[in-house]
């Protein structure tokens, strides 16, 4: 059984929505039938991410071949998020994985670290971990080039910046502030600017540079 980005995105929601319902007196009520039917399907969920793991760690998906630690990283987050304990099997297993894995991909690395940032019994000793994935992603930021043609930032790293990928890198660089890993000031500035940049006159912004 594989896993579907849906489904980890799906128990990512679910959690925060779960919080959310948390609404006192009446409204808590009339919220409960709602709060039993997330929670039904967070566990449906989990339980999915739980069957697609492989022997070696990782995750069955479609997109394991080409992000290994990227996919391990965001399953192993979202079963994080959903209560299951750092010492569960299915946890170390997708730990011990990603640990061997090369950084290689944008997305992989930040989820890596978001993932590592999420283990708390482990803080100590994935702080290097944490701070080499965070040394590659400020390596690969593309500091120079025009920013009327959305040059700035990060690709996958190969390719064309775009705004998913950016939010996932600085995401993750905030995370690696608290292990003590510094990403250039200047380069935070760079990154604003060419963010805003995406910015259309409507108040939206696309994916690429003057998407609609």
């Amino acid at each position: 059984m594989a896993v579907s980005p849906r489904i980890v995105g799906l128990v990512a929601l679910l959690v925060p929505a779960v919080a959310a319902t948390g609404i006192q007196g009446q409204g808590e009520r009339l919220l409960l039938p709602l709060k039993e039917e997330i929670v039904r399907v967070q566990a449906s969920a989990v339980n999915r991410i739980r069957k697609a793991q492989k022997e070696d760690g990782a995750f069955r998906s479609k997109h394991l071949r080409e992000y290994p630690a990227g996919v391990t990283s965001l399953c192993m987050l979202a079963l994080l998020n959903s209560g299951v304990s750092p010492d569960d099997p299915a946890i170390r297993g997708a730990l011990d994985f990603v640990l061997r894995q090369p950084p290689k991909k944008t997305y992989s690395v930040a989820f890596r670290i978001m993932a590592l940032d999420a283990l708390t019994n482990d803080k100590p000793r994935l702080v290097e971990e944490i701070s080499a994935s965070a040394a590659w992603l400020a390596k690969t930021f593309r500091s120079k080039g025009d920013m009327n043609r959305g040059n700035i930032g990060w690709g996958y790293p190969e390719g064309v910046p775009d705004l998913s990928i950016m939010q996932q890198a600085a995401y993750a660089l905030h995370l690696a502030k608290k292990y003590g890993f510094d990403f250039k000031r200047e380069n935070w500035r760079k990154l604003a600017k060419q963010v805003l940049k995406y910015q259309n006159k409507d108040g939206g912004f696309g994916y690429h540079r003057r998407d609609p």
